[in-house]
């Protein structure tokens, strides 16, 4: 037990490193670098809370999500959740959070949580041998403004998240809004992208 709580303690101080470095490497104040540090590490322990609150390392995408868009919410008529029932491993777990966290931050600032009529829709689908697909997309919002899809957001999108699922993620920026795709496995077989 005592090796499990050691090496879960490893896994979240290296995210929190990288959160740390890479948030402030691309701030363009140190207000604004603090304040992603502290909205991406407080996403981490959200996610971490969610472990530590079961009895396994495992937990539902469902929960996974809501437990990170719930305070980027107004109203939970804004988000469909559309899929069925997947057992995400610790890693993904923390993985899919740091991505939920920084899309639904977009969507508050520029995107489809920014305007009243905005709405988020994600929906997964699961195939034969552990095969996963995830879209992210964003209806009713403003076109996305330019600066969004730079800095290290859109490293953990485009780059961090698919590794966690032993697949790929990719951010675009559409016209309706964001969409956002993770393809790979789900379960055993994947982990945390190599660093």
């Amino acid at each position: 037990m005592n090796r499990e709580l050691a090496h879960r303690m490893k896994n979240v101080l290296t995210i929190a490193q990288v959160i740390a470095t890479q948030s402030l490497r691309y701030a363009t104040t140190l207000e604004a670098g603090r304040a992603q540090v502290a909205a991406r590490l407080t996403a981490l322990a959200r996610a971490q809370d969610m472990l530590t609150d079961g009895s396994t390392s495992n937990a539902d995408i469902r929960d996974v999500i809501l437990k990170a868009m719930t305070p980027h919410l107004d109203k939970p008529d804004r988000l469909t959740l559309d899929g069925p029932s997947v057992m995400l491993t610790e890693q993904q777990m923390l993985g899919l959070s740091l991505g939920i966290h920084e899309l639904a931050t977009n969507a508050a600032k520029y995107g489809a949580l920014a305007v009243p009529e905005g709405r988020i829709v994600v929906h997964w689908s699961c195939a034969a041998a552990q095969a996963f697909r995830l879209t992210w997309r964003e209806e009713g919002g403003s076109a996305p403004e330019p600066n969004v899809g730079t800095g290290f957001g859109s490293t953990i999108l485009d780059r961090i998240v698919g590794e966690y699922f032993g697949g790929r993620s990719e951010l675009r920026l559409e016209p309706t809004g964001a969409v956002f795709t993770i393809e790979g496995q789900h379960g055993a077989g994947s982990g945390a992208p190599k660093t």
